[in-house]
């Protein structure tokens, strides 16, 4: 009896935890970090006066509710596509073990949550850079993927939008500074999400999604595109160097993080493969992060 009894205890467990990774997985969670990451980035170095640990806190903590809410949201809106690709139809939504009606509730709760929050605690400004990537991200680049890369251009702005909510909540109105960080998450986008967009092309076919240049079919146009944005990106990342908010370490990092962007870019470009493209796309991920510690720690 106790050993049935402790058995059923530990599969009732288990349910609780796949069930919570369910939610958690609607959050995005990879997208999630990239957002968290940028907005901490964005709030230490808007930070003249020291770093406001409070106020750090419930900026992250609204931050990743509003993105945690338009991960589920966009979920809800995606899941017949999401069916449709091999990456993606074993998500909580598509594979059915979360129901529709549930991720909306948890979409809108979380979103809206985040941004109340954001107005209550920190101030409006930031609320508004928050529900203004919501926004954009929702109602304009989701759609938008289906009709071409001017969807991709549209989802870069929302992405880079996190920086200006962790400036504005430490320090207030935008400058130029904080401008040089949205730059840098706008262009690094591009290369990272063409590079995944080739490494599952069939997929994206299959959702009809148009953002990864599907007429051409050599994938040439695609990773020459990728390597122009990989200059582009270099060159945005001196910015913050020459406007003062960073010293030499951080110079000499951007240049080595760039310079690995661009080699794996034109190793994309020679070799049109799913391998190179892999490589090109998991440096991408290491890019930003890194590139965004150095850029604290080295801060001015």
């Amino acid at each position: 009896m106790t050993k049935s009894l402790a058995i059923s205890t530990l599969q009732k467990n288990s349910s609780a935890a796949a069930r919570l990774l369910d939610y958690f997985q609607l959050s995005k969670p990879g997208i999630l970090f990239a957002v968290l990451i940028s907005t901490f980035t964005g709030f230490s170095l808007g930070s003249s006066n020291g770093l406001d640990l409070a106020k750090l806190i419930h900026t992250l903590l609204g931050t990743a509710m509003v993105a945690s809410g338009a991960g589920a949201l966009n979920m809800l809106l995606e899941h017949k596509e999401d069916s449709l690709m091999e990456r993606t139809k074993n998500r909580p939504l598509p594979s059915g073990r979360i129901s529709l009606e549930e991720a909306f509730f948890l979409g809108v709760f979380s979103s809206s949550f985040g941004i109340v929050h954001l107005a209550a605690m920190v101030n409006l400004l930031a609320a508004f850079f928050a529900a203004s990537s919501l926004t954009l991200y929702l109602v304009f680049y989701t759609p938008l993927k289906k009709s071409g890369f001017f969807g991709a251009i549209v989802g870069a702005v929302s992405g880079a939008i996190p920086p200006m909510i962790g400036w504005s909540a430490s320090h207030g109105a935008p400058e130029v500074q904080s401008w040089s960080l949205f730059a840098i998450v706008f262009f690094w986008q591009f290369p990272h999400i063409l590079s995944l967009f080739w490494l599952y092309k069939e997929d994206f076919e299959k959702a009809d999604f148009k953002m990864a240049l599907f007429k051409d079919k050599t994938g040439s146009t695609l990773a020459k595109t990728a390597l122009i944005f990989s200059f582009i990106l270099i060159c945005a990342s001196f910015i913050p160097y020459l406007l003062g908010l960073a010293g030499t370490l951080y110079f000499i990092s951007s240049m080595v993080l760039g310079f690995s962007m661009i080699a794996c870019s034109i190793y994309f470009l020679k070799n049109l493969q799913p391998f190179s493209a892999k490589i090109f796309f998991f440096n991408s991920i290491f890019y930003l992060p890194l590139l965004f510690l150095i850029l604290v720690l080295n801060s001015n």
